[in-house]
C-alpha cells in the first residue's frame, strides 16, 4: 500500500462515526452506524499533518554546522561559516542574527549591534524583531553604551511578547550601571511586587539594600498583593515571610486574611500543631467564605499529627460541606492516608463514597479506579463494572480510561459474558490498539475467541478525543518551512510558538514542533508534543501513520550499541531500547536526582557491581557517560534480573525500578496472579506505570524498526 494510501486508510478508521452503546446493559449498539462526515472522511497527504520538509535537511549543511558550533562555543568557525553560506532570502535575516551572535561572542561588539540594528529595524515587532532588539541590546552593554542599552530594554519590555523578569532585570542592571539609579529602583520595585516568584526578583530585593535612593509605594496594599502572588506560586516559606513582615497593618479585613494565610502556611509547611491552633481560633470567627478552606487544613493538620479522630473529622467535614469541591479533596486524602496505613478495605470504602458524591469531580477518575480495581481483587466483578462502565464514557480523556475498558471486558469474562467480553475487548482494541492495554485486550480476544481481533477493529463508541482534526497551516508556514529546510529549528519552534500564542493552535502546528525539537535533539519534548498533536498514534490504525512521524514518537539513538549488548545477553532489543526511552530519552549524559547517570540510568554502585561482574577493568562512576559502557553494564544487569524472575519481564522491569527486594515481597504476597493483574496491582503507581510503557513501547519499537537490520 503507498504512504499516501496507508495515510488515508488510518485516518479514515480513526475519524469514523461513532457507535452508540447502551449504558444499561454495557454492550455496543452496533445496529446504527453514522455516515462519516467528509471531514472525517479526507484523505491526509503527509504533508497535511506537519510542516516538515519531504526530506530531513542535511545535518552537515553549512547552516546547520554553523548553528551547532556556535552553540558548541566554536564562535570563530561558526562566523567564517555564516558569512561564506548561501542564504535563501527569507531566512537571511535570522542567519545575520546567528552571525551577530557570533560576532559578539568573538567581542566584535560593533559588528554584532549593526547587525542587530539593521534585522531590528527591517523587522518591526515579532519573535524576528524581538531577537534583533535582545542581540542589539547585549551588544550595546558589551560596548558600555549603557544609555542606549537602556532604551532597547525598555523597547523590549514594552513588547508584550517579549517583556520578561529577565529582560526586565537587565534593563534594571544597565540603569544602575549607566547611572540612572532612579530608573533601576523603578524596574528592581516592578520586579519585587509584581513577579515576586521569580529568580529576578531576589536580586531585585538585594538591590534595594545598595541603591542610595529612596523607596517608593510600599502600601499594606502592594505588600499584601505581592504574598498572594507568592501565595498562590506555593512559594510558602517567602509567603509567610511576606505576611509576617505586615502582621497588624492594615484593617480589620486585611489582617484577618494575614492572620489565616500565616495559619495556612504554617500547616502546607509541616507545622501542624501551630497551623491547627491558629486555624481552631480562626474559624471561630472566620467568615462563611473562609471556612470550608480553613476546616480542610485544620484536617491536613490533623492528619500530619496522627490524630485518631483525624476519620471522624473527615466524615463531619464532608457531611458540613457536602457539594464544595474541597470535600472531595478531604476523602481523597483520608483515602490515601489509608492507603498509606495498608488499610486497603477503608481505603475502597472511601474510594466508592467518593464516586458516588463527585462522579465527575477533580479525582473522580482515581476514585473510579482504585474502588472498580479493589472489587476486581475481591472478585466483585459486578461492582467492577458498575463503577468502571460509567466512567469510560464520563471521562474520555482520562488516563484511566484504557484501564476502565480493558477491566470492564476481564470483568464480562470473569461472568462468564463471554459475547459481552468480546465487544468490550474490541471497544479496548478500537481506541488502544498500539498501547499497552490495547495489545492485552488483543490477546484477550484471541484467547476468548480464537481468532485476532479484526484489522480494523471499529467495535463501538469511538472516544472522541481520537478524531484527527488537522486544522489549518500558520500564517507564517512558508517561512517555517525554509527556516526548518535551512535547519533552524529554534527559530522555527519559536515561530511557531509565537504562532500558536496569538491563537492559532492546531496539530499540524504542534507535530511541527515536535519535528524540529526531534532533529535538534530534544527527543523528549519532542516525543511530548507530537503525542500531544496526534494521540490518534495510539488507536487502532494508528500504526499506518507516516513512518516518520511516528519516529518522532518513538526515535532510536546509540541503536548499533544497544543492539550489540542486547544480542550478546541473548535480550529483546526492542526491550533494550524501549527501556532505554523511557529512562534517560538516549541522552547519555544525563543524571538524575537521584544519581542515576546515563542510557539505562545505573546508580554508581549498581555500575561498579556489574563492573567486577563482567571484568570492566579500571570502572570510574565516570564512566557511566560512556554509552558503550553503560549499555554494557545494564544489559549485564536487565539479563541478571530476567533470570532470577523466570524471564518474567513485568517483574524484571519492575526490580529495575523499584528494587529486587520490593518485588520479591510483592510477587511472595501475590502468588500465581496472573502478568495482567501482577502489574495493575504494584503498589508504586511510578513503577506500575513504568512497566506498562515499556512493555507497551517495545512493540512499538518492534513494529517501526523491526524490518530494518537495526534500529539507528
Amino acid at each position: 500500500m503507498t504512504s499516501f494510501l496507508r495515510i488515508s486508510a488510518v485516518v479514515t478508521v480513526i475519524a469514523a462515526g461513532y457507535l452508540s452503546w447502551s449504558s444499561r446493559s454495557g454492550e455496543p449498539d452496533l445496529s446504527s452506524v453514522p455516515e462519516a462526515s467528509a471531514a472525517a472522511t479526507r484523505a491526509w497527504a503527509e504533508s497535511d499533518l506537519w510542516l516538515a520538509p519531504a526530506r530531513d535537511p542535511d545535518p552537515a549543511s553549512p547552516i546547520g554546522l554553523a548553528v551547532t558550533w556556535l552553540a558548541a562555543g566554536q564562535a570563530a568557525d561558526a562566523l567564517a561559516t555564516f558569512e561564506a553560506a548561501r542564504v535563501p532570502p527569507v531566512v537571511a535575516p535570522y542567519v545575520a542574527l546567528h552571525r551577530g551572535r557570533a560576532a559578539l561572542a568573538l567581542d566584535r561588539a560593533e559588528d554584532a549591534a549593526a547587525i542587530a540594528r539593521e534585522v531590528a529595524d527591517a523587522s518591526g515587532s515579532g519573535y524576528l524583531g524581538e531577537s534583533a532588539l535582545f542581540l542589539l541590546a547585549e551588544a550595546l552593554e558589551a560596548r558600555q553604551a549603557w544609555g542606549e542599552a537602556v532604551e532597547t530594554w525598555t523597547r523590549l519590555d514594552t513588547l508584550q511578547a517579549g517583556s520578561s523578569s529577565a529582560v526586565q532585570l537587565r534593563l534594571a542592571k544597565a540603569a544602575e550601571k549607566g547611572g540612572d539609579l532612579r530608573r533601576a529602583l523603578e524596574v528592581y520595585d516592578r520586579l519585587y511586587y509584581e513577579r515576586p516568584a521569580s529568580a529576578e526578583a531576589r536580586e531585585a530585593e538585594t538591590a534595594f539594600t545598595r541603591l542610595p535612593v529612596t523607596r517608593g509605594d510600599q502600601s499594606v496594599e502592594r505588600e499584601l498583593a505581592r504574598a498572594a502572588r507568592l501565595y498562590d506560586a506555593r512559594r510558602l516559606s517567602d509567603a509567610f515571610r511576606a505576611y509576617e513582615a505586615i502582621r497588624g497593618r492594615g484593617t480589620g479585613a486585611d489582617r484577618r486574611l494575614v492572620e489565616f494565610r500565616l495559619a495556612l502556611c504554617d500547616v502546607r509547611l509541616g507545622r501542624y500543631q501551630r497551623g491547627l491552633t491558629a486555624l481552631t481560633a480562626y474559624l471561630a470567627q472566620a467568615p462563611a467564605a473562609d471556612r470550608p478552606e480553613a476546616g480542610y487544613y485544620v484536617l491536613t493538620a490533623l492528619r500530619g499529627l496522627k490524630r485518631a479522630d483525624y476519620p471522624a473529622r473527615v466524615a463531619r467535614f464532608v457531611r458540613d460541606h457536602a457539594t464544595h469541591p474541597l470535600a472531595e479533596t478531604a476523602l481523597n486524602d483520608l483515602a490515601t492516608h489509608y492507603i498509606l496505613a495498608d488499610e486497603d478495605v477503608q481505603a475502597a470504602r472511601v474510594f466508592t463514597e467518593m464516586v458516588a458524591k463527585f462522579p465527575t469531580g477533580a479525582s473522580a477518575d482515581r476514585a473510579s479506579w482504585r474502588a472498580g480495581w479493589w472489587a476486581y481483587r475481591a472478585d466483585d466483578y459486578r461492582e467492577t463494572i458498575r463503577l468502571f462502565e460509567p466512567a469510560v464514557t464520563a471521562m474520555p480523556r482520562s488516563d484511566y480510561r484504557p484501564s476502565w475498558l480493558y477491566w470492564t471486558a476481564r470483568a464480562y469474562e470473569a461472568l462468564g459474558q463471554r459475547d459481552t467480553a468480546r465487544l468490550w475487548y474490541l471497544r479496548t482494541v478500537a481506541d488502544y490498539r498500539n498501547s499497552y492495554y490495547g495489545r492485552q485486550a488483543s490477546q484477550a480476544y484471541q484467547a476468548l475467541t480464537g481468532t485476532p481481533p479484526p484489522a480494523e477493529a471499529v467495535a463501538g463508541e469511538r472516544n472522541p478525543a481520537r478524531a484527527i482534526a488537522v486544522g489549518p497551516p500558520p500564517s507564517n508556514a512558508a517561512l517555517v518551512r525554509a527556516l526548518l529546510d535551512a535547519g533552524l529549528w529554534d527559530d522555527a519552534v519559536a515561530e511557531l510558538r509565537r504562532a500558536q500564542a496569538a491563537g492559532s493552535s492546531s496539530p499540524v502546528i504542534e507535530a511541527t514542533v515536535a519535528y524540529a525539537l526531534n532533529r535538534k535533539g530534544d527527543l523528549r519534548p519532542g516525543i511530548t508534543a507530537m503525542r500531544r498533536a496526534y494521540p490518534q498514534f495510539m488507536a487502532d490504525g494508528g500504526e499506518a501513520l507516516p513512518e516518520r512521524l511516528l519516529k518522532v514518537i518513538f526515535p532510536v539513538a546509540h541503536g548499533d550499541t544497544i543492539r550489540r549488548h542486547a544480542e550478546s545477553r541473548d535480550l529483546d532489543r526492542y526491550l533494550v531500547t524501549a527501556l532505554v526511552a523511557q529512562e534517560s530519552t538516549f541522552q547519555a549524559d544525563v543524571v538524575s536526582s537521584a544519581n542515576a547517570v546515563g542510557l539505562m540510568q545505573l546508580l554508581p554502585s549498581t555500575g561498579r557491581q556489574y563492573a567486577r561482574k563482567i571484568g570492566v577493568a579500571g570502572f570510574t562512576p565516570a564512566a557511566l557517560v560512556d554509552p558503550e559502557t553503560n549499555v554494557r553494564l545494564g544489559t549485564a544487569y536487565l539479563s541478571e534480573l530476567l533470570g532470577r524472575y523466570g524471564q518474567d519481564r513485568a517483574s524484571a522491569l519492575a526490580a529495575y525500578n523499584a528494587g529486587e527486594n520490593r518485588v520479591d515481597r510483592w510477587r511472595a504476597e501475590r502468588p500465581g496472579l496472573p502478568r495482567d493483574e501482577f502489574i495493575d496491582d504494584i503498589p508504586f503507581p511510578e513503577t506500575q506505570n513504568y512497566v506498562k510503557r515499556i512493555i507497551g513501547t517495545t512493540e512499538d519499537y518492534r513494529l517501526l524498526y523491526g524490518s530494518r537490520a537495526d534500529a539507528r
